[in-house]
């Protein structure tokens, strides 16, 4: 938008302004539906893919909310939203799994299924029929499963370096946040460090919660790590982010974690 009229500049910023923070406002509550969604699967479901759908979602939006998922779950992850009487859907991928080449492949043998697609090998898009899915979900995910031969995909994971004690924090937590949206090509800041295991437990029969204290510090910080099993170590490697946690109406700093090794091995 041009304009020479500071009075319409301003009007356009507002605006601007205000249409920004309602796509913030509807990005978060599509991410959190779609974390509660996952939250309640069966542990053997979403191991190696997920999809998921809601008829409130906006298709503008999903791509981002697929791309979070995906980094947090670490497989690919197809977000769709109801299009007329179709559904369009968003996916973004891992680097073992070329997205458009196993979508050419389930095409091939599941003729129909998907109406229409295109992408590349970390990103893609396509439509499908309402009633297909419940079908395509178990298509993708065993075909996905197959092409890993049945073995987690290995992660390599390149942070942002160390964080100083009195950098993890809720303050600094919201910077980021704020910063947002993060995706593709525009990766949410994650970090490293040395860190002993206070408390850790399993929830939901899939997830691992700690507390987490930053080696020669004595904060704790509340953390999760998904699809992760507890550790028999006292002190480990944590990459992770910096995360809001909201509950009941507070907002407090948690770490996401999206890798734990065993400190004991190099010790």
């Amino acid at each position: 938008m041009l304009t020479d009229d500071i009075n319409d500049a301003r009007r356009y910023a507002k605006e601007l302004e205000e249409f920004n923070q309602k796509r913030k406002q509807e990005q978060t509550r599509i991410q959190d539906e779609a974390q509660a969604i996952v939250d309640a699967q069966d542990v053997t479901e979403g191991k190696f893919a997920l999809s998921l759908f809601d008829p409130s979602w906006h298709e503008g939006i999903v791509g981002i909310v697929a791309g979070k998922l995906k980094e947090d779950y670490h497989c690919p992850v197809a977000v769709f939203a109801k299009s007329g009487d179709f559904l369009k859907g968003s996916i973004r991928s891992i680097p073992s799994v070329h997205i458009k080449d196993l979508l050419d492949l389930v095409d091939r043998h599941n003729p129909g299924l998907i109406l229409k697609f295109g992408g590349h090998a970390m990103a893609a898009g396509l439509s499908i029929k309402a009633e297909d899915f419940y079908s395509f979900k178990r298509v993708f995910h065993d075909a996905i499963k197959a092409h890993l031969n049945g073995e987690m995909p290995k992660m390599e994971l390149l942070t942002d370096g160390k964080l100083e004690a009195f950098d993890i924090s809720l303050n600094n937590a919201e910077i980021i946040k704020e910063a947002g949206p993060w995706g593709q090509g525009f990766e949410e800041p994650i970090f490293y460090g040395e860190f002993e295991i206070v408390e850790q437990k399993v929830v939901g029969e899939k997830h691992l919660k700690c507390r987490l204290k930053l080696v020669g510090n004595n904060q704790v910080h509340d953390a999760i790590a998904f699809f992760q099993d507890p550790l028999d170590t006292k002190k480990a490697t944590v990459v992770y982010k910096l995360s809001l946690n909201i509950w009941r109406g507070n907002i407090s700093l948690q770490l996401m974690v999206e890798q734990i090794t065993s400190l004991t091995q190099n010790h």
